[in-house]
Order: structure tokens, then C-alpha cells, then sequence
């Protein structure tokens, strides 16, 4: 794996995955290699059934290791291949009673494909094996709030909190969220309250990164707020960051372009929508909601609704 991951560094990726393919030849109980093996298939050669197939090629052949199940139960997800995925899950869940991450995962996989109520049962079997699991607190959050439940979301996230006492990334995790639900709840000051919280935290831990996904949750808000230069200024100061981050940078162009088609400046805007089609590319296909989003945005404000609809349409998540 030495040399794959040195060719990967070295920019030669084609050569990586030559190398990737003779370690998975040589020694297939590696489960790792086969994770690698599938993430070249797939950024170098575009190639999404090869590496599917390469997954799956390496559940047959090392079926007890855990998070290459759950590897591929996200892959088919992505694909809207829910009940594949949940047997994947499953599996996994049943011969590794004691890890809480198999029903933190069967959660989401519920939860992604419009089964709130499922998906509170199962980040509840997590919570039950692991209760400082904070990932399966803040998943129970959501499914919560999706049913409108705010206040158990709440209480979920106040214990996310504690759980990861001392452990940063959790806590900021659960307060982004804390911020994004209070937000829907129209509680927009108490939501910019905990933005500026998480500033804070996150200057005093030295996390840059964690700056740049608090600018676009400001951004969110302010669009909800509809307060258009807010919304704008926001996204664009994490463009400006010296960090680079895909997903960050792709969120920020469709934050951004939305609020300038609905200033009505739409070449502006529709300079965020080819820069964050130029970023979508190789990326999974989960922020493609927004990016769909910005298109829908850009139509309805050119008055264009046939084209408006199909984007706003094409941006559903998959199995709704």
C-alpha cells in the first residue's frame, strides 16, 4: 500500500492503481486495499461499477470485516440501492454485537431514504450498545426534527454535547447542527448565537477548517433570513480562505449563487453555478441537492418555470 499511496502523492494515479490492483492480487485478505482499490477505480478512471465491483469483490473475500460492509452499503446507497445496502448493514451489525457504528449507520441509511421513525429505533440500538456514540445522538437529532419533533432533537443534541466532552470535532459537529435546526425553527438569533460560539471554540482549539463550515451555516441563515449580502458575504469569505476543501468550496459557490439569483444578478450567479459544476465532478453525489438548487434558483429568477421545476425535481434525493 507504500507505494500506491507514494504514487497517489506523486500525482501518478494511474500507476497507483496498478499497484493498488497487484496488493488486492497478492494478499486479498487486506480489507483496506480494497476500500483503495475502489476510491482509484473511481476518482482516476470514472469508473463507479468497477468500483463497486471492486467492494463487493472484497466482501466475498474478507466478509467479517466491518466497515468494508459498511463501505459499500454507503457506495449502494448512493446508487438507491437501499435494500442492499440494509443487508450489508445487517451483516455487519450481526457479527459485531458490540459496535454501536452498524446501527449508527442502519440510521442513516433510514433516515436518508424517508424512514424517520426507523431510523430513531436504530440510532437508539447504537446509543444502547455505546452511549458516548455522539455521531448516533446528532443522527437521532435529525430524524427527530424531520418528524418536528424540536424539542427531543434538542435534548439529543445537549447529550451529544456532553458525550463528546473534550473531544473537539464531535462538539462542533453537534453545535453546527444545534445551529442548522434552530434555524428551521425560525429561532434565527439563537442559530447566529451558536455560529459565533463555534467561532470561538474553534479559534481557541487552532481549527481553521471548522471557520469555513461556519461561514456557510451563516450563510444559510441568512438566505433563510433572506438577507441576500449576508448570504453572499458569508459564502464568499470561504473562498477566499487560503484552505481549499471541494465540498466546502463547492457549498460555498451554491450558497453564494442563490442568493445573487435572487438579487437578480444572474451572470454573478451563474458564475458560482460553472465553478460549482467544475467542483461537482468526482465528488459523491451528496450535496447535489444544492447544486440543483442553484440551477432551480437561476431558472425561476430568468422566469424560465419548465426548466425551474426539473432542476428543483432532479435535486430530490434519491428514493423519495
Amino acid at each position: 500500500m507504500v507505494g500506491s499511496s507514494a504514487a497517489s502523492w506523486e500525482g501518478d494515479e494511474e500507476r497507483a492503481l496498478a499497484l493498488q490492483e497487484e496488493l488486492v492480487t497478492r494478499y486479498p485478505d487486506e480489507a483496506g486495499a480494497y476500500r483503495r482499490l475502489s476510491w482509484l477505480y473511481r476518482t482516476v478512471l470514472g469508473d463507479a461499477e468497477k468500483a463497486m465491483q471492486t467492494l463487493e469483490r472484497g466482501v466475498r473475500a474478507v466478509p467479517t470485516d466491518g466497515p468494508l460492509r459498511n463501505h459499500l452499503a454507503y457506495q449502494l446507497l448512493y446508487i438507491g440501492r437501499f435494500d442492499e445496502a440494509i443487508r450489508q448493514l445487517e451483516a455487519y451489525a450481526e457479527f459485531a454485537p458490540t459496535e454501536p457504528n452498524p446501527h449508527d449507520s442502519l440510521g442513516e441509511a433510514n433516515l436518508l431514504f424517508g424512514h424517520p421513525e426507523e431510523a430513531i429505533a436504530r440510532y437508539t440500538d447504537a446509543i444502547d450498545v455505546d452511549h458516548t456514540f455522539t455521531d448516533s445522538y446528532r443522527g437521532r437529532a435529525w430524524a427527530h426534527a424531520v418528524l418536528g419533533h424540536y424539542d427531543h432533537a434538542l435534548a439529543d443534541l445537549a447529550a451529544a454535547e456532553d458525550a463528546a466532552a473534550g473531544a473537539e470535532l464531535p462538539l462542533f459537529y453537534a453545535l453546527m447542527i444545534k445551529g442548522q435546526l434552530l434555524a428551521q425553527m425560525g429561532r434565527y438569533r439563537e442559530a447566529e448565537l451558536v455560529a459565533g460560539e463555534i467561532h470561538r471554540l474553534a479559534e481557541d482549539a487552532g481549527v481553521a477548517a471548522v471557520h469555513r463550515a461556519v461561514w456557510l451555516l451563516s450563510s444559510a441563515i441568512a438566505l433563510d433570513r433572506g438577507d441576500l449580502s449576508v448570504a453572499i458575504d458569508s459564502a464568499t469569505r470561504v473562498l477566499e480562505a487560503p484552505e481549499r476543501d471541494k465540498v466546502l468550496d463547492l457549498e460555498a459557490h451554491c450558497l453564494a449563487g442563490i442568493g445573487e439569483a435572487r438579487s437578480g444578478r444572474l451572470a454573478e450567479a451563474q458564475g458560482h453555478h460553472d465553478a460549482a459544476g467544475a467542483l461537482f465532478a468526482g465528488l459523491q453525489e451528496g450535496d447535489i441537492w444544492l447544486y440543483q438548487s442553484l440551477e432551480g434558483e437561476i431558472a425561476l429568477a430568468s422566469g424560465d418555470l419548465v426548466r425551474a421545476e426539473a432542476a428543483f425535481t432532479a435535486g430530490l434525493p434519491t428514493g423519495k
